[in-house]
């Protein structure tokens, strides 16, 4: 008996909004930083990479699906898009769909953040998933990945048939949810399966650095989550546990269970699973090293790289990445061995672009987007300057082009700053050695990342610190004024019972 053969649309559209990041995100950051590609290029772009696109499309090509890839457009972590920015990609999907013709489409898969904010619209990514269901309709399935920090609202499940969120921190499992999601789409569409999803959400938000899955609390959790799964038998089961620097309406972790024509099973696996959440909410909370004594650390260290993550200025969490907090602590320390870090600041690469390798600069560096911090004035040497552009070479987003834009290295005292246009990605090694610098060579390495860089620099690193920080993706979410997000929730309230209630 031969398969039908299904017709299916693909398309991805990420970014992770921060709420407290000043800056908006535009159109031109999906298409400077890691590009916009459309229709056939996709296939080619992203055949073979640890993406989900790669997973979407290695599940097409082993289900005999005909996937016709229509939009893939990526933007770095920053505050809200601009409503006008967000509807000229939406319209540009929405006429591809139309071009492909509503009629003959068997399933939709979608990739996306699930923490994306626009302008007037908290949740964005609902917005795209009900834009995309008035085109082909509620009698074709459609599937959506997406990343574990998404933030789970009654819209986004309302518009699915199927999510499936990463089960990781660092998220190195991209490529197999793209593929899961696929594949429970197109069995969807052939009624291998009759998916019903049942979901509870969650009072609380907790730090990042807590979120990695292979260390106690996230592993217990995760560990717990699919246990619970298996042995009740559903398809799938996602704990969200949202980023949470973003100021919205329906904020909270979140848990999403697919049964199989079950309701009543992935109803319990819900409340189990949900109930142990919230069970280990205190374990999520995290104290930090001050930067007093990691720069003790470093002077003292004898053997490098020390790898330091500036969680509280992480571009990964939509952060500016132009704090001078770290900067501010490092100048006139003399560490005995070269220390890496970078700023995000076009201004101040504008105003050493007319110098050359060798001439020295005086500039103010960061602190201009950044609410929590002021520029800083340093004096040193041009090392490098040019485009940096590197391919992740990581098992995170393996394969995808990262531009940093015109960037500029400068050489004071031990440091060795780092000034970019953009923010790039900090999870690879690459944003340094694109550059010129080799972290194996520092003695010690600033990223702006909480937990993602650990996929790439732990398998080098000495020791590896978390610095205790200021910025807009600060551990410390008390001090943050949240006004939209509902109330109550842990941990800006601590003493409150909570019970779950499982939702359609």
């Amino acid at each position: 008996m031969t398969t039908k053969k299904l017709r299916v649309l693909y398309g991805l559209i990420m970014q992770e909004t921060n709420t407290f990041t000043p800056l908006n995100t535009t159109f031109e950051y999906f298409v400077k930083t890691n590009g916009l590609f459309k229709g056939a290029e996709i296939i080619k772009k992203f055949s073979g990479t640890l993406t989900e696109a790669g997973g979407v499309i290695d599940a097409a090509l082993k289900n005999n699906v005909e996937l016709v890839p229509l939009i893939w457009t990526q933007a770095p972590p920053l505050g809200r898009i601009f409503r006008e920015s967000l509807e000229r990609i939406v319209e540009e999907l929405l006429q591809m769909i139309e071009k492909e013709g509503r009629e003959g489409i068997d399933a939709f898969v979608l990739s996306l953040h699930g923490a994306m904010a626009a302008e007037e619209i908290d949740d964005a990514d609902g917005y795209i998933m009900s834009r995309v269901r008035h085109m082909i309709g509620y009698d074709v399935p459609l599937g959506v990945s997406l990343d574990m920090h998404a933030n789970i609202t009654q819209k986004k499940i309302s518009e699915a048939n199927i999510i499936v969120g990463y089960k990781t921190e660092p998220h190195i499992d991209m490529y197999e949810t793209g593929y899961k999601a696929a594949e429970l789409t197109f069995h969807t569409a052939r009624e291998i399966i009759s998916p019903v999803m049942k979901w509870v959400k969650i009072p609380m938000i907790t730090p990042a650095e807590k979120h990695d899955h292979r260390f106690h609390p996230m592993r217990t959790l995760l560990e717990y989550a699919k246990k619970s799964a298996d042995e009740l038998g559903v398809l799938e089961a996602s704990v969200f546990p949202v980023q949470p620097w973003l100021d919205v309406d329906e904020l909270g972790w979140s848990v999403v269970v697919i049964g199989n024509n079950n309701p009543e099973v992935a109803a319990e696996a819900a409340k189990k699973i949900s109930s142990k959440c919230w069970e280990m909410r205190h374990e999520f909370m995290v104290e930090k090293t001050p930067m007093d004594k990691v720069v003790e650390i470093i002077r003292e260290a004898t053997e490098g790289p020390i790898v330091i993550s500036d969680g509280g200025d992480a571009t990964t969490g939509g952060a500016p990445g132009d704090s001078t907090f770290v900067l501010s602590n490092l100048l006139d320390k003399h560490f005995g061995g070269m220390v890496l870090l970078n700023i995000v600041d076009p201004w101040a690469v504008e105003a050493a672009w007319s110098k050359s390798i060798g001439d020295y600069v005086e500039l103010d560096v960061g602190g201009k987007i950044d609410p929590f911090s002021k520029p800083v004035k340093i004096a040193g040497k041009i090392l490098w300057k040019g485009e940096a552009k590197y391919t992740a070479q990581g098992s995170v987003s393996k394969g995808i082009l990262v531009n940093m834009g015109k960037a500029v290295v400068l050489s004071v005292g031990d440091l060795r700053i780092l000034i970019t246009q953009l923010p790039g990605n900090p999870f690879e090694p690459e944003q340094y050695r694109c550059v010129g610098l080799d972290p194996l060579e520092a003695k010690a390495v600033f990223v702006k990342s909480i937990t993602g860089f650990k996929a790439n620099y732990e398998q080098f690193a000495k020791r590896i610190l978390h610095a205790d920080t200021t910025g807009a993706t600060t551990h410390r979410l008390k001090s943050l004024s949240y006004v939209k997000a509902p109330r109550p929730l842990y941990p800006l309230e601590e003493d409150f019972y909570w019970e779950p209630t499982v939702k359609n």
